[in-house]
């Protein structure tokens, strides 16, 4: 793997945080316990929004089918003060409807474009990631919330890529 990357395989005892978090944009509720399937958790902030959008491109062109992995942003948020959240949620609304422009005809975008506010940046840490907003990172669930994989550097895409591989033969 290219880059510098800190991997960290996790031990099956590790689980998500119990919470369920409801999608900005489309109101889709995921229980980071209960997903069902393979979950994989970009974690970042708004500075780093664009790469985040490169890796769930690159993720949908690796595995396309939402059946097979469910693809989240998870925004750290916790600087954004509880009397500006409506603005907070207005602007990620619009990035959602902005992201459903760019989707095939015919592909549902609350499956595709999963956008999961960690208010307090309390989840994210809880996964074992640490200063999101501005240096992102992607933790890899189960379809029953244990932790399978976190990790934060350079070259994310290939990276989540390559780590999801393990997990999807």
């Amino acid at each position: 793997m290219p880059g510098k990357v800190q991997t960290t395989p996790q031990e099956s005892s590790v689980r998500a945080p119990k919470v369920t978090l409801t999608a900005i944009g489309s109101g889709r509720k995921i229980d980071l316990r209960q997903t069902g399937i393979l979950t994989l958790l970009v974690c970042h902030g708004r500075e780093s929004a664009e790469e985040a959008t490169q890796l769930h491109t690159a993720l949908r062109q690796r595995f396309p089918q939402p059946s097979m992995l469910l693809a989240a942003s998870l925004v750290n948020l916790r600087i954004v003060p509880r009397m500006f959240r409506g603005v907070a949620e207005s602007a990620i609304r619009k990035a959602y409807q902005e992201g459903i422009t760019r989707l095939d005809e015919g592909i549902k975008p609350e499956e595709y474009i999963v956008i999961l506010p960690d208010w307090d940046g309390s989840v994210s840490t809880a996964l074992g990631l640490h200063n999101t907003p501005s240096n992102p990172g992607v933790a890899i669930l189960d379809g029953e919330g244990s932790v399978l994989e976190v990790f934060q550097g350079d070259d994310m895409a290939s990276t989540a890529i390559c780590l999801l591989e393990k997990y999807m033969a």
